[in-house]
């Protein structure tokens, strides 16, 4: 991958399981505030397994880990919700 002439200095990782498998979108932050969001989610089959990608990726952009964010939404098996 071709370097940055801005780094990327925060990511922040949504996770939602959904139908059994995890579905992981990323957004990151460079130094000049700018956002972008990566145009393709990728699936794990398990949280741990998708923890273990993003923080490989984080680690890939030298991003540190108290600016690494993550946000959670699961199945709710009893009334069938997401919360």
């Amino acid at each position: 991958m071709k370097k940055r002439a801005v780094p990327f200095v925060k990511m922040w990782a949504d996770v939602v399981q959904d139908d059994g498998c995890f579905v992981v979108t990323l957004m990151f932050e460079d130094a000049s505030k700018r956002q972008f969001i990566l145009d393709e989610a990728f699936e794990s089959h398990t949280l741990e397994e998708a923890s273990e990608q993003i923080t490989s990726l984080a680690d890939d952009f030298k991003i540190k880990r108290k600016d690494l964010t993550f946000s959670l939404k699961m199945e709710n098996y009893r009334d069938g919700t997401i919360h």
